[in-house]
């Protein structure tokens, strides 16, 4: 694991190589970086900080996975799988951006030969992921200021993950790709239904700045929660759950069992142009 961190990965402070003491990640102006008992490494420097404990916190971490391991989203993972298998080589360096607890990147792992990294600002999601994905090389890092060094990767995934064109740019090699998931326009629609007067459907993403979009496909099915539990961690899990009253939450439960749309696009892109990034 630590050759990995070695061959791709570089100082998010000074963005100077590293090398290896003891367990420690040091760069030539001497920042040094502790490996976790879990395997991971923390490169999230405070200045990289938005907040004292950036992204998911450990009541969202536990409502996915809980959520996740019903199964629920299983043909969206094979189908990301299926999209990886197509567009990356079998021994492709491929970048998980956002990776969360590796719902995603543990399955992409067991289908490639090559390295898979999988980065996310939340500590407490890659602490978890780690544990479960140990042939996956994790790090608490950002999107925007990715600590791989120049042209490191041959690919990168994103599912429903924040992005920076730059950043990415930077990591790719030439001609490197990248598959994305966002929502489908009636994603949710249910509950969203349940907190907005009107449910505007969602717009595919605008192609990224130096990139070009080579496939685009829908994969559109239903889901029927059954269980209030099921309904609280899909809740608990999305960017709505601060919406969510106790009054609403209890309307909703009232309603199951309840069929939920899931509704995706999946789209891969191809490095177009430089963006003139160092």
């Amino acid at each position: 694991m630590t050759n990995v961190f070695l061959t791709y990965f570089q100082c998010p402070i000074c963005h100077t190589s590293f090398h290896l003491k003891d367990k420690q990640l040091c760069c030539e102006n001497n920042h040094s970086f502790d490996l976790a008992k879990e395997g991971y490494y923390h490169l999230l420097p405070v200045q990289q900080k938005n907040s004292k404990m950036p992204g998911d916190n450990l009541a969202m971490m536990q409502a996915r996975h809980a959520f996740l391991a019903q199964g629920f989203y299983t043909p969206l993972q094979k189908k990301v799988v299926q999209r990886c298998l197509e567009e990356f080589e079998e021994d492709a360096c491929v970048l998980d951006l956002g990776c969360g607890e590796g719902y995603y990147t543990k399955a992409i792992q067991t289908s490639f030969s090559g390295d898979v990294i999988g980065i996310d600002v939340s500590k407490v999601a890659i602490r978890y992921a780690s544990k479960q994905a140990t042939d996956v090389h994790f790090a608490v890092a950002s999107a925007k200021s990715l600590p791989l060094k120049q042209n490191s990767c041959d690919g990168i995934i994103k599912i429903f993950a924040p992005f920076y064109p730059e950043s990415a740019h930077r990591v790719l090699k030439e001609n490197g790709k990248l598959v994305s998931v966002m929502p489908g326009p009636l994603h949710l629609q249910e509950l969203r239904a349940m907190i907005y007067p009107t449910v505007r459907p969602h717009e595919v993403e605008s192609t990224p700045a130096g990139f070009q979009r080579m496939f685009l496909e829908q994969l559109k099915t239903t889901i029927l929660l059954k269980d209030d539990s099921d309904l609280k961690t899909l809740i608990q899990m999305t960017p709505f759950a601060w919406k969510f009253t106790p009054e609403k939450i209890a309307h909703a439960t009232s309603r199951l069992p309840l069929e939920m749309t899931l509704d995706f696009y999946i789209a891969s892109y191809q490095c177009s142009a430089s963006l003139g990034v160092q």
